[in-house]
């Protein structure tokens, strides 16, 4: 063999000298998993994934405290869902104030037990009165609720209405949340801070 083609398939170790990179493929190099078929044996059981006892209680404890947080969650919303919201501006701008239960929305006729404003400002011997537009006001018979109420030059009684786009007046269930809130705006405004 020449020495010209020994040089070029040669590493050589002198010092400055360039190493001929041999000519010869590399062996190719397979991945395990495709160098043994599944099912082929012994070889392809060894690569199963059996989780560990450790990873189960791990996995069980996030699985229970993600179903706690969710009906932690859950429970939030449902003991904060609806909060009371009330029309400020109505219900200190309305003369009277009413708590009434509904007896008939379509004729209007609501069965007054407390005027909160003036104490006696409807007649005691008018324990129902007829409200004109209660119909509009969205209520439902047999329920109680806190109406803002103001009377006409006529002499007729309306549920306030609101400043709000569409002009509908508002009416609020008399829960005790509901109470709780007007007794307080009541007496915000009675004592100078709001409008009475």
């Amino acid at each position: 063999m020449s020495r010209r083609k020994q040089s070029k398939n040669s590493v050589t170790d002198r010092p400055g000298s360039v190493s001929a990179v041999s000519s010869a493929p590399a062996a190719a190099s397979v991945p395990v998993s495709a160098a043994t078929p599944t099912g082929a044996g012994p070889a392809s059981a060894s690569w199963e994934a059996t989780p560990s006892p450790d990873v189960r209680k791990r996995f069980l404890a996030a699985a229970v405290l993600a179903g706690l947080w969710i009906a932690s969650l859950a429970i939030l919303a449902l003991a904060t869902a609806n909060p009371v919201t009330l029309n400020r501006e109505q219900i200190l701008h309305a003369p009277y104030l009413v708590t009434a239960k509904v007896i008939s929305r379509r004729d209007g006729l609501v069965s007054v037990s407390r005027e909160w404003k003036h104490g006696a400002g409807l007649p005691k011997d008018k324990d129902t009165v007829k409200l004109e537009n209660l119909a509009d006001a969205g209520v439902r018979e047999g329920v109680e609720y806190v109406f803002p109420v103001r009377k006409r030059s006529d002499g007729t009684l309306v549920v306030y209405e609101t400043r709000l786009p569409n002009g509908r007046p508002l009416a609020y269930p008399a829960t005790d949340e509901a109470l709780k809130a007007i007794e307080s705006l009541l007496a915000e405004a009675r004592a100078g801070r709001g409008t009475p």
